[in-house]
């Protein structure tokens, strides 16, 4: 078994209670695959891995407070941080409501790379400047002026993410059978 694979049904389960908690069970713009291409990005499959400047922990990259809000004793432990990084970004997507498809997918990655905050202020900054506010388009091109240097990590952490996820689907014959 390839390393990447290891954890498939792990995030599988955690997709399923977090789409059911959360309510993008019945979304078609994603599926579990997704989880996988966050913790490909994240942390290359390595649940022992430390983010030194940010201090995020295991496979899903949690910061200490986040892993404490989802009930992650243990954020090196594979399935805690499976489940617990399922479930905030869970928690991120019912944040953008009026976002649809992709878009709401790509806010929530991104607040969950950036923080929720930061993705607000842009967001708010799109709506002054009478920008489409409902557009990760529209978002990354505002967020350096609220991160400044770290927009372009955020931004590209939700293109490389979309690029694997869709790569993922695409060499699936389930994904693509109607």
């Amino acid at each position: 078994m390839r390393a990447e694979d290891r954890y498939d049904s792990l995030m599988q389960f955690a997709w399923a209670e977090a789409s059911r908690e959360y309510g993008f069970v019945h979304d078609p713009s994603a599926d579990w695959r997704l989880i996988k291409a966050m913790v490909h990005q994240k942390s290359s499959f390595r649940p022992k891995v430390v983010q030194p400047v940010s201090g995020a922990i295991g496979l899903m990259q949690l910061l200490p407070s986040t892993a404490d809000e989802m009930g992650v004793d243990d954020p090196f432990d594979p399935e805690q941080s499976i489940l617990g990084g399922t479930r905030y970004l869970g928690k991120l997507w019912a944040v953008w409501k009026a976002e649809g498809g992709w878009d709401r997918w790509a806010f929530a990655l991104g607040s969950y790379n950036a923080g929720l905050g930061h993705i607000l202020e842009a967001q708010a900054r799109a709506t002054s400047r009478r920008y489409p506010n409902d557009r990760w388009s529209s978002i990354a091109v505002l967020l350096s002026e609220v991160t400044g240097e770290h927009a372009r990590e955020t931004t590209e952490y939700v293109r490389k993410i979309a690029t694997a996820f869709h790569a993922m689907r695409q060499l699936d014959p389930e994904a693509l059978s109607p």
